[in-house]
């Protein structure tokens, strides 16, 4: 389980796109046709992104096809906050988005 607190978050270019639309439409809750629909892929491979999203952290299953993301104070409580442990207390900010290294600064 420690091993997966600190384990490194890559992204693909789709997976980067669906947290681009995150961030800019900031849903509440979000269904696998809405991921299909904003990225422009089929409904199969937007199963296997939101699974991957979900795998790494960035969106919290509900129920079967639906999600909750796991964007802004979610994100510096879960995953900043676990880089400050790992690092002794030094943590780049520079990995936060803009918005996010303003509301900490």
């Amino acid at each position: 389980m420690e091993a997966e607190l600190y384990r490194p978050r890559t992204l693909g270019p789709r997976e980067a796109k669906v947290l681009a639309w995150l961030e800019t439409n900031r849903p509440a809750v979000i269904h696998v046709a809405d991921v299909a629909e904003a990225v422009g892929v089929s409904r199969e491979y937007a199963r296997t992104l939101v699974w991957r999203l979900e795998r790494k952290g960035w969106l919290q299953r509900l129920t079967s096809g639906r999600y909750e993301p796991l964007l802004g104070s979610r994100v510096v409580g879960r995953h900043v906050i676990r880089g400050l442990r790992s690092t002794g207390g030094c943590a780049r900010t520079t990995s936060l988005s803009p918005r996010l290294h303003t509301s900490l600064g």
